[in-house]
């Protein structure tokens, strides 16, 4: 990674932004892009601690200070922010019910401008910066999904959010734009220097559709009993959704968006996919599917550390068209494959508990097809622990609003943990 100072940022956590970021050229943290210390996007009241420009999307770090050090920060981005049990205000900004206001405008304007700027939105991730210190910071998933992160820099925490970015590699072009206006004294970079830094001359064209061989047929249990558990607005996942360029979000910041990949993914449709699957009376269509062996990177919450102290060895995801009554509704299965039972008994008392998280679906990852869902918001949600492995049920009403608790839902649900991963 190459580093600019363009300034010099005046929040509590720009020393350790820029600690974080200097880590990443040592080791086994190296990795590409281009950072710019203490810039001031076009269309910024403030300075941003950093704007990364990374091969594959951007992230605009924003300060936030607090008063004192944190043990424990609970960060809703709508809401009042707690630091160990104390509420934190802004007594700076009218109307405002956290610190992070000034700090989510700024990065909002600042996707926003460097997106009219390309002509395209962006693939980015809005990174409000706390500091001086946090040792824990929770953020809602509801936050996750609208591409906000709020943590404590540091390499791991940076990283993380780094590797959420799945868009198209930059130009050399679009790079030196902005370039150009990010840092406009810097001297402008070769072409071999930004190929050093995992840019690319021009973009690679489609690649040639993939079709997939039908799965074999599993046997289908068709009858269970409903895990009695609480589905709250924890539960919900990461979307990543894109938003288009000029939206708004639910606080007034408008053009965030952020796009998320990994693994491999083959659409189909009820025509030229798989077979159908018929449980309990009800006819499933895959639509998409996913496999791969790193299911930490696809885990949010405490579920994403419970597999980094004991990886799996496969994760397999798939969303189903189905119907809930006259209803289309969509249902998403995620089956994590551990070596031993042990290990899966252990996960699946993490993933059961409420608020503890669980595996991004495929469409919060950006994998969109005629008649996808929106989101798997208020999904209706069920685990089941067999053998050495865990499946996770959701479903949703493809348009309109869903309800967790929704009896028609929760049996699809518990219907999604008997179909083929």
């Amino acid at each position: 990674m190459r580093i600019l100072r363009i300034g010099t940022p005046e929040t509590k956590a720009s020393q350790n932004v820029h600690a974080a970021l200097v880590s990443w050229r040592r080791g086994e943290q190296v990795r590409g892009g281009i950072a710019l210390i203490g810039t001031k996007p076009p269309g910024c009241k403030r300075m941003a601690d950093a704007v990364l420009v990374l091969p594959r999307g951007m992230l605009v770090v924003v300060g936030v200070d607090l008063p004192d050090p944190a043990k424990r920060l609970e960060a809703p981005v709508d809401g009042p922010w707690l630091a160990d049990g104390w509420p934190l205000i802004d007594d700076n900004a009218a109307g405002a019910v956290n610190p992070a206001h000034k700090a989510l405008n700024t990065a909002s304007a600042a996707v926003r401008s460097l997106g009219a700027l390309l002509g395209e939105p962006l693939t980015s991730c809005a990174v409000l910066a706390v500091g001086p210190y946090a040792g824990e910071v929770i953020t809602p998933p509801a936050d996750l999904a609208r591409g906000i992160r709020v943590l404590f820099p540091e390499p791991g925490s940076l990283r993380e959010a780094a590797d959420q970015l799945g868009g198209e590699v930059f130009t050399y072009e679009q790079v030196r734009r902005m370039l150009a206006t990010l840092a406009p004294q810097e001297p402008v970079l070769s072409d071999a220097a930004l190929h050093e830094e995992g840019f690319v001359e021009h973009r690679p064209g489609p690649p040639a559709p993939v079709r997939e061989a039908p799965p074999q047929q599993a046997q289908l249990v068709t009858t269970m009993h409903r895990p009695e558990q609480e589905r709250p607005w924890w539960r919900r996942k990461p979307s990543w959704l894109p938003f288009a360029l000029g939206g708004v979000l639910a606080v007034g910041a408008p053009g965030l968006i952020l796009l998320a990949g990994g693994g491999t993914s083959t659409p189909a449709s009820a025509t030229g996919g798989p077979p159908p699957v018929t449980v309990d009376g009800s006819t499933y269509h895959r639509v998409s599917a996913d496999t791969t062996p790193d299911c930490a990177a696809h885990a949010y919450g405490d579920s994403q550390p419970a597999l980094q102290q004991a990886p799996c060895t496969r994760l397999a995801r798939a969303v189903y068209a189905s119907k809930a009554g006259e209803r289309a509704a969509s249902v998403a299965l995620a089956t994590v494959t551990f070596g031993e039972p042990d290990a899966a008994r252990r996960f699946h008392e993490t993933a059961a508990k409420p608020g503890a998280g669980g595996i991004t679906d495929l469409v919060a990852e950006g994998r969109h097809w005629a008649g996808a869902p929106r989101s798997f918001d208020d999904a209706a949600f069920t685990t089941l622990r067999d053998g050495a492995r865990v499946r996770i049920g959701q479903a949703v009403y493809t348009v309109g609003k869903s309800d967790p608790d929704d009896p028609a839902l929760t049996k699809l649900a518990t219907d999604a943990l008997h179909l083929p991963g």
